[in-house]
């Protein structure tokens, strides 16, 4: 029975949400950051935090002792090297669980793409583990599309439209929790989609026009230009962005939520909801009946 849970990425945007569902479930949190000080800022006391890097094996061998499962919420080149890291580690130190935030693409077929190829090897060395495990594919974040409208500007990659079920992020926390006391669900992939498809260019719009409503519109960028721009002015993330863009107008959702909705309640957010728990939040106003 899985009671202890060591959290890798959590203090990033799709971790952080975990973390907290699975406080919420009575599970306890061990996470792993290479800034413990930026952890404790975000979750105080509340969990146990252990300073340190998953590319780091005696690090992730530390952090790892005593606890029940590992989720993998990572990027970059930490993503890989830490789910073979963990895989490697499972076994021995008693490891029951490991579960994994993939991608809806990932599979063979796409790996010439440097990023999908990680996620493909990553799930591979979990698979491999011995260990049980879950692995979430999930689509388009809602949480993502705030990159998008910076500078006082509001962005969209390419000229044609491209549509996505987006997925909020407290969606995929609560599957990810829920899943941890289902039998049923070790040993699966699933394809997480949210209840309405719209295109990102509406996506981003519409976070405009609640956000930013001094910006006019949004520009539509070809992602040729952008990849140029990127390259005069030095800036990987643009160049990185693009290149993900120019990659999902090719292969577009290629998944199939329906296994995930025969264990799981299909998630529930629309993007509208979504908008409108977002502004309150950002809402002063909303924190003065909490005085």
């Amino acid at each position: 029975m899985v009671k202890k849970i060591l959290v890798l990425g959590a203090t990033g945007m799709l971790g952080m949400p975990v973390v907290f569902k699975f406080l919420l479930k009575g599970y306890k949190v061990r996470v792993l950051s290479r800034s413990a000080h930026k952890a404790a800022l975000i979750f105080g006391d509340i969990v146990e935090i252990v300073n340190g890097d998953v590319m780091d094996i005696e690090d992730l061998r530390h952090a790892m002792t005593g606890m029940d499962a590992v989720h993998i919420n990572l990027s970059g080149q930490a993503e890989l090297v830490g789910a073979r890291n963990v895989a490697q580690l499972a076994t021995g130190l008693g490891i029951k669980l490991i579960t994994y935030i993939s991608g809806d693409s990932v599979k063979e077929e796409n790996t010439w793409f440097e990023q999908t190829r990680n996620k493909y090897e990553a799930e591979k060395a979990i698979e491999a583990s011995g260990v049980d495990f879950i692995i979430y594919r999930p689509t388009w974040f809602m949480e993502s599309i705030p990159l998008f409208v910076k500078d006082n500007r509001a962005v969209h990659l390419g000229l044609k439209d491209i549509y996505f079920h987006f997925l909020s992020a407290d969606d995929y926390a609560t599957i990810v929790a829920q899943s941890y006391s289902m039998p049923q669900a070790k040993g699966k992939k699933f394809h997480l989609y949210g209840p309405e498809k719209i295109s990102f260019y509406e996506a981003v719009d519409k976070y405009r026009q609640v956000f930013h409503p001094n910006i006019k519109k949004v520009s539509r960028i070809p992602i040729f230009m952008a990849q140029f721009i990127a390259f005069l002015s030095y800036s990987e993330y643009l160049m990185r962005v693009s290149k993900m863009m120019k990659y999902f107008y090719k292969v577009g959702e290629c998944g199939d939520p329906t296994e995930t909705y025969k264990v799981f309640d299909p998630p529930k957010t629309t993007y509208g909801q979504w908008l409108e728990k977002r502004k309150k939040l950002t809402n002063p106003e909303f924190f003065e009946q909490f005085k």
